[in-house]
């Protein structure tokens, strides 16, 4: 009993170091949270911005961002104001520093997809910009992940196992990485997530409508890192969605190299590996909290664990 309770330490804290560094590491101790100055406009905290690319936008960008001697903030020029004004001034700011090279984030791994900073005590959209710019802002980001299960064959529903993608080696973002079964983020223009997530699903995973009718929303993670893209404050829609014996995703769109079907007690250590898409092992430990494969009876850490799935983000 003693050398099980300790592996289930272990595991814990396994888990809590490798996704709380990856996931949450602004809330790190020497983080440099304290120095990230607020996005603000008209008001409200819309972003946070790390202080070098804040003197980067305002030197290159001043007709759209101002930043001034012993600010503590970002703000946008004077005279600029009004969604589709503030978006377009993005748009052709974002693009310049695309071709001058100014931005790995840009040059690299630009999408083509717009992503809407919103307000996220209404939902209202203040501007849209370039989904790989968006970092730089530090504003919140929200996506959709499915996780895909299958359950026993005694008629219980119990999960036994979880579908993941291995992500293509193309994918600008966490190549060859383990992932959910299905994962994206949520463009501009789509004001539903389950929608989008069901879109996803049949484009990542070839998963039929019919199936899809059974997709659950169970709730959201939200996390909150930094790398050298910027800052992530963000927020992932989950979905459960049990899946037949029978049925095997396939890759539609090309973005995934592989599936695997994983039994569900060796998830815990999978997901702590650094080969595993760092949001994506949060939603899978969501799941396994939720549905009691971790529960506070096997998991001494079970309330850190379940603490670091749902962490404030500090946005209005």
């Amino acid at each position: 009993k003693g050398r099980q309770s300790r592996h289930r330490m272990q595991q814990g804290q396994r888990l809590l170091a490798s996704l709380g560094h990856r996931c949450n590491n602004l809330l790190l101790p020497g983080s440099p949270l304290a120095t990230c100055l607020p996005l603000v406009i008209d008001g409200h905290r819309l972003g946070l911005v790390k202080p070098d690319i804040a003197r980067i936008l305002t030197a290159r960008c001043p007709s759209v961002f101002h930043y001034g001697s012993g600010s503590r903030s970002l703000t946008l020029a004077d005279g600029l104001s009004g969604f589709r004004p503030v978006s377009n001034a993005m748009a052709t700011a974002f693009e310049q520093l695309r071709t001058d090279g100014v931005f790995p984030c840009l040059t690299k791994g630009w999408r083509n997809e717009l992503y809407a900073a919103r307000l996220r005590s209404t939902r209202q959209p203040v501007f849209e910009v370039e989904r790989s710019a968006a970092s730089l802002l530090g504003i919140a980001q929200w996506g959709c992940h499915v996780n895909g299960y299958t359950v026993a064959a005694d008629g219980s529903q119990r999960p036994v196992a979880m579908w993941l993608a291995r992500r293509s080696l193309s994918k600008p973002t966490w190549p060859g990485h383990l992932d959910n079964l299905v994962g994206g983020g949520l463009p501009s223009d789509c004001d539903s997530p389950t929608l989008n997530a069901r879109k996803e699903a049949q484009e990542e995973a070839g998963i039929p409508a019919a199936l899809l009718d059974s997709l659950q929303p169970v709730g959201t993670v939200s996390y909150f890192y930094e790398d050298e893209r910027g800052v992530f404050p963000d927020v992932e829609y989950c979905y459960d969605l049990a899946l037949p014996d029978t049925f095997s995703p396939v890759s539609v769109d090309g973005e995934v190299a592989e599936f695997r079907l994983v039994p569900l007690a060796d998830l815990p250590e999978l997901i702590a590996q650094p080969d595993f898409k760092p949001n994506s092992g949060l939603v899978c430990l969501d799941f396994l909290l939720r549905r009691g494969c971790l529960s506070p009876d096997t998991q001494p850490l079970y309330d850190l664990l379940m603490e670091m799935c749902h962490t404030r983000l500090p946005l209005d």
